[in-house]
């Protein structure tokens, strides 16, 4: 019935988007390739490692002599001459030595990456873009901060995030196509579309004063050019959440490996099959 129809449907979406996401790749490269090395999600050029600065030669200890020790303008003689006598040195002016220059090991460096180092596009799974979305989608351009700095900045969680998504919606597309662990993978999908109207749809208009009711992407009625598909993208997030959203409810149908295998039923049709029967009786 119902949960068939919703599972069939969602599940195509599902399976379409994770699997372009996770199976195929996409070019980047100049900035965009330089702040997914710098968050190591991909790997940078190798870059050669300096030469150490060699240390400047010591200079040689004055030979011993019998010379009276300089100390100020007074020099006293050794023991050796005689009687103590005490004589004014000549005033000589003291050798400065010039700072020695740092150690090598000392020199801090600039490992950053930057759009000089690829000039050429450099081929990444299309999921690692999910990546560059959170990334320069953190703070939108009205200054509200969408994602915590805390994940826009660690690139590992980004990069576990952006594969987990990818991921499951392919996975979780083939297990509701099957009707197995059905409401879990409507949960999990529910969750990913949320995210993805947050970062493309909602959380850009926030703070904006085109945006309708405040968080609503404009739909500009105003143009008839852009008024067919200035929504298409965030109408199709909303009627795929809503489906997900639905068949939580609905449950799996008869026609699944969950009632198969677990015995599940649709709960909302049972419920109203049961009170039918109740009142034919």
């Amino acid at each position: 019935g119902a949960g068939l129809v919703l599972r069939l449907a969602l599940g195509t979406v599902l399976i379409w988007a994770g699997f372009g996401k996770s199976c195929h790749t996409m070019p980047v490269q100049g900035e965009q390739a330089a702040v997914l090395a710098n968050l190591g999600v991909i790997s940078g050029p190798a870059r050669a490692t300096p030469a150490p600065t060699p240390a400047p030669p010591s200079e040689a200890a004055p030979p011993e002599t019998d010379e009276p020790a300089a100390t100020g303008d007074e020099t006293v003689l050794g023991p050796d001459v005689g009687p103590a006598v005490i004589r004014v040195a000549a005033a000589r002016p003291t050798p400065t030595r010039e700072p020695a220059p740092p150690d090598a090991a000392e020199q801090v460096t600039d490992d950053r990456f930057s759009a000089a180092d690829f000039p050429e596009p450099v081929e990444i799974r299309r999921w690692k873009g999910l990546v560059l979305l959170m990334h320069s989608s953190q703070v939108n351009d009205h200054g509200t901060r969408l994602v915590p700095a805390g994940i826009a900045s660690n690139g590992s969680v980004m990069k576990m995030l952006a594969a987990g998504a990818a991921w499951t919606e392919l996975l979780g597309g083939i297990a509701l196509v099957l009707g197995a662990m059905t409401r879990l993978a409507a949960f999990m999908a529910t969750g990913i579309l949320g995210g993805a109207m947050w970062l493309t749809e909602i959380g850009p208009m926030l703070g904006s004063p085109d945006a309708m009711l405040g968080f609503l992407p404009d739909w500009h009625i105003d143009d008839p050019a852009l008024a067919t598909t200035a929504w298409s993208r965030f109408l199709l997030q909303l009627v795929t959440a809503s489906a997900a959203l639905a068949l939580m409810l609905v449950g799996p149908g008869r026609l699944s490996a969950d009632h198969f295998f677990w015995g599940e039923k649709p709960g909302s049709s049972d419920g109203i099959d049961d009170a039918d029967e109740e009142d034919d009786d």
